[in-house]
């Protein structure tokens, strides 16, 4: 299955956390079941952020902490299944928020703002400029609020739209895997190596570096490959 993504948080500080998820999912070209909620962060919500989305404590004081949620849970089992695909705009960021939480996923992604860089080759590629510069649909936007987890999800799906008019679904995959993924990691010890030649050389590096990290597409490209490469070992093993 395929699922569009997005989140709103309490700021972008080690202790912060989300205060708004939405998840839709995405089927033969249509978003069905879209789903958001509030959760309290138990943190206060940084001005910057209050700004930008709204959303301040008052409104989520009595609110459940999202691992307190079913949506917890439904969001968890998502991220587990290697065979979903999960879409969003800039989405390594939002699987950082996500992963603080306690729930890393390990399933392939399509990140528009990666995919909209290389496509279209624009000067800028956030929702706002992109709904302006692609004259995204606006009848439909009109019943959402720009900044709201909600929101974007639906300005995220129309602008998948409109990367499928120039690339089939598979390639949005292959070229944000293949962006992502080829990263190396810090440091000259092994800079040189891919991330999986590492791990095999050196599993217990990797994960130190895959809990330190604060690099987004940096956490998500490592757990993707430690994820791999354990599952290859089961399967040798049990040979």
């Amino acid at each position: 299955m395929n699922y569009i993504l997005d989140t709103e948080t309490s700021g972008s500080s080690k202790e912060d956390r989300i205060i708004s998820l939405a998840v839709g999912e995405y089927v033969a070209g249509q978003i069905n079941d879209l789903k958001v909620e509030l959760f309290n962060p138990g943190v206060p919500i940084k001005d910057g952020s209050r700004w930008v989305h709204k959303i301040n404590d008052s409104m989520v004081k009595d609110k459940p902490k999202f691992k307190n949620t079913r949506f917890y849970d439904e969001v968890k089992a998502i991220f587990s299944n290697k065979s979903n695909v999960v879409i969003g705009h800039a989405i390594e960021n939002d699987l950082f928020m996500i992963a603080r939480e306690g729930i890393e996923c390990v399933c392939k992604i399509i990140d528009t703002a990666r995919c909209s860089r290389e496509i279209f080759n624009f000067s800028k590629n956030s929702l706002k400029f992109l709904k302006k510069e692609l004259s995204l649909d606006n009848e439909i936007l009109s019943n959402y609020t720009a900044h709201t987890a909600d929101g974007d999800v639906m300005m995220t799906y129309l602008l998948l739209l409109e990367l499928l008019k120039y690339k089939s679904f598979e390639e949005l995959v292959e070229l944000t895997m293949n962006q992502i993924l080829s990263c190396s990691l810090p440091g000259k010890k092994y800079r040189k190596l891919s991330v999986s030649k590492v791990i095999s050389i050196n599993r217990d590096y990797v994960r130190e570096i895959w809990l330190s990290t604060s690099n987004p597409s940096l956490r998500y490209s490592l757990t993707y490959h430690l994820n791999k490469n354990r599952i290859k070992a089961r399967f040798a093993n049990s040979k």
